[in-house]
């Protein structure tokens, strides 16, 4: 197996690659056991379909899990330590804003549901800003 970083990396199929991901799995299940995976990822990029499935198969082989997202938790966090707690407005009351600030972040891409609803608001009058470093 090439060690990553080596730059030895070469085109295979869909089938070798689910091969491969298959026997890593079962690979690491076997020497360290199914706590040894961890299942990460968020929700900003997926709609409900592409988020609960993966969770199916990892509930199967008993993988590790998080609180759903390191980000996440990190941001209620740093708003409980501002605030005193970390509840936040319900996504749907981006429809009752005038103003919308996009600020370092790719909405399209990263947070699908919020860009849909921020593109109903704008429907119904609301201004939409982004302010993109990129």
């Amino acid at each position: 197996m090439e060690k990553k970083g080596e730059g030895k990396f070469k085109r295979i199929s869909w089938d070798e690659a689910l091969k491969e991901i298959s026997n890593r799995i079962k690979e690491i299940i076997r020497e360290h056991g199914p706590q040894a995976i961890l299942h990460y990822e968020y929700a900003g990029h997926c709609g409900l379909l592409n988020y609960y499935f993966p969770l199916r198969f990892f509930n199967v082989i008993d993988a590790s899990g998080i609180k759903h997202t390191i980000c996440d938790s990190a941001g209620e966090e740093a708003i409980s330590l501002h605030y005193g707690l970390h509840y936040g407005s319900f996504p749907e009351d981006i429809l009752k804003a005038k103003m919308i600030v996009l600020w370092g972040i790719n909405s399209a891409w990263a947070n699908l549901h919020g860009y849909t609803l921020a593109l109903k608001a704008k429907r119904i009058g609301a201004k939409i800003y982004v302010i993109d470093p990129c």
